[in-house]
Formats: structure tokens, C-alpha cells, sequence
């Protein structure tokens, strides 16, 4: 399935949207200014050699290739009225043949947590999926304490489905997620 990955949607407080190389600084910014780890959950604060304009373009040249084979879509979340760059949400496509499904991932820098960001960009994301990528089923699944994120996927429509038993590796083996999916009928009505 060709489809244009420069595609994305706003609301009336942001924009979820590929990267482009004009978003360099804010990109870098956003990183740079995050605060320390808040939580097991949360990522670690870059360092500057981390947040090269080199990183950048690798990073927008795999999004692109990636799009390009339907695997992957990923975006920046963009704050409308000031333009900085608050998260990034993906889909990454599971199976496209026959199921049409994808896994919805969101993640907000943490110094703006709390403000609504995660659930107005993975609703948009959503949008996206269901109405532009012609998908079917999209789900999300994260660790059984992970409550921002079992938040923000109950805040956009998303039902709880069930426990995937040691799925997901980590360092001290595999561990259970909760999962939770919506399909277009659900969402569109």
C-alpha cells in the first residue's frame, strides 16, 4: 500500500506531523530542555552530542524509509501557537495484509507532562490510522503499572483487552503488558 507519509492533522492547540529538517532546533531544544528521569517510565535526558543536526537527519531519513515500506509511521507533536516540539507519537504497522492493525505509541517530553498533550496527539494519531492509513484495528499495550499511559489510552476510546503474558523483553527477562485496542467502527461512532 503507497501512502503519503507527509500526511498528518491538527486540532486547535497542535499539530502531529512528520519531522521535517526545518524542525531541527526545536527538536533539539525540546531534548535539551527536558527535565532529570521523573520516572521508571520516562527517558533519560539526552546529551548535547546526542541532539546533532547529524542525529536528526538519520532520524528523519529511517522515518521516511520506514514509512515508505508501511512499517512505521512517526511523528512530531507540535505545539500550534508557539511551534515547540512536545512529543512524538508512531504506528507501527503490525500486520497490514488482511488485518490492516498497528500498535499506537505517544511520547510527551517530560516538562510538559500534565497538560493534555498525550491524549490530544494519540487521538489525532488515531485519526491518522484509521481514516488516512486505512488501518483497522489499533492497539496499544505498556506495562501493568504504567498509569499516564493506561490514562491516556482509556482518555481516547481505547478498550482494555487483556493481559499479553511475558511479551516484551527487558534486562531482567520478559515482562506482561496490558493491552488496549480500538477498531474504526468503535472510533468513527
Amino acid at each position: 500500500m503507497k501512502v503519503d507519509y507527509a500526511k498528518g492533522f491538527s486540532s486547535k492547540r497542535i499539530a502531529v506531523r512528520p519531522y521535517a529538517r526545518a524542525d531541527f532546533q526545536t527538536w533539539r531544544e525540546a531534548h535539551l530542555s527536558r527535565l532529570s528521569k521523573q520516572n521508571k517510565f520516562d527517558s533519560v535526558k539526552p546529551s548535547v552530542k546526542e541532539v546533532t543536526l547529524a542525529k536528526f537527519k538519520e532520524m528523519l531519513k529511517k522515518n521516511n524509509k520506514r514509512a515508505m515500506r508501511d512499517e512505521c509511521y512517526y511523528y512530531g507533536v507540535f505545539d500550534k501557537k508557539t511551534g515547540e516540539n512536545v512529543g512524538a507519537v508512531s504506528l507501527y504497522i503490525l500486520i497490514r495484509k488482511g488485518l490492516h492493525w498497528a500498535n499506537l505509541g505517544y511520547e510527551i517530553h517530560n516538562q510538559y507532562w500534565r497538560q493534555g498533550y498525550a491524549t490530544e496527539a494519540a487521538r489525532l494519531t488515531l485519526k491518522i490510522g484509521f481514516r488516512y492509513l486505512s488501518l483497522h484495528r489499533i492497539e496499544a499495550a505498556m506495562e501493568l503499572d504504567h498509569k499516564g499511559s493506561i490514562g491516556v489510552a482509556r482518555a481516547i476510546g481505547m478498550r482494555r483487552e487483556g493481559i499479553r503474558r511475558k511479551f516484551f523483553p527487558n534486562p531482567t527477562g520478559w515482562e506482561d503488558l496490558v493491552v488496549f485496542g480500538v477498531v474504526k467502527e468503535d472510533f468513527e461512532s
